[in-house]
């Protein structure tokens, strides 16, 4: 079986203090993910940026794309994404203690948006990686843009752009809250979205 796991980014890190991760939630969920490796699962791992690039993308407005090409506009790209990929080295390095051979992914070597969405997803390492029971682990990123000159492509966007390639049998989204409500707020959780009933909680 093929799943596509979301590591929601408010899960793993600490909102509070910039740069933070709630490692007791990343072990735990490095250990559940090592477990299902072990039982066969082919994973794909994508997490959010949480209080690692966040902070330095709302500084420098990462999201509004190049606004005048200035030093200042590409060094809040540049950071931004090392931010992510800081990150994304904890996640792996976890995983790695964790028994199974996880490899970072950097989105924005692999991706390419138009207009704040993602347009192309160039994906043979990642279907290479999978063949070899590798665990690839990509997370959102600040990633080129052909209109913008760069934009911020979310864990959720990229989990979107990689699913109908990858065609997982299970979507399953680690987050903070308990799940999926029909409408918010006041609404009914969702035990489980599936193409029947797909209309209804869209």
């Amino acid at each position: 079986m093929r799943a596509l796991v979301k590591l929601g980014g408010s899960v793993i890190t600490r909102k509070e203090a910039e740069g933070s991760v709630n490692e007791e939630a990343l072990e735990r969920l490095c250990r559940e993910l090592a477990e299902a490796w072990r039982r066969g699962v082919e994973l794909v791992v994508v997490h959010g940026g949480g209080s690692f690039p966040h902070p330095v993308a709302e500084r420098f407005r990462v999201y509004e794309g190049l606004r005048s090409g200035s030093l200042h506009e590409l060094r809040g790209f540049a950071l931004t994404n090392d931010a992510a990929a800081r990150l994304n080295r904890l996640v792996v390095a976890q995983l790695l203690k964790a028994g199974p051979p996880a490899v970072g992914l950097q989105p924005s070597a692999m991706m390419m948006a138009r207009g704040g969405a993602v347009e192309k997803v160039f994906t043979e390492a990642l279907e290479c990686m999978l063949k070899l029971r590798l665990i690839p682990v990509l997370y959102g990123d600040a990633v080129m843009d052909a209109e913008r000159g760069f934009s911020i492509a979310s864990a959720e966007s990229i989990i979107g752009s990689l699913a109908p390639i990858l065609k997982p049998e299970r979507i399953v989204l680690c987050v903070d809250v308990d799940g999926v409500y029909d409408r918010y707020p006041g609404g009914t959780l969702v035990r489980r979205v599936w193409s029947g009933n797909i209309e209804e909680v869209r």
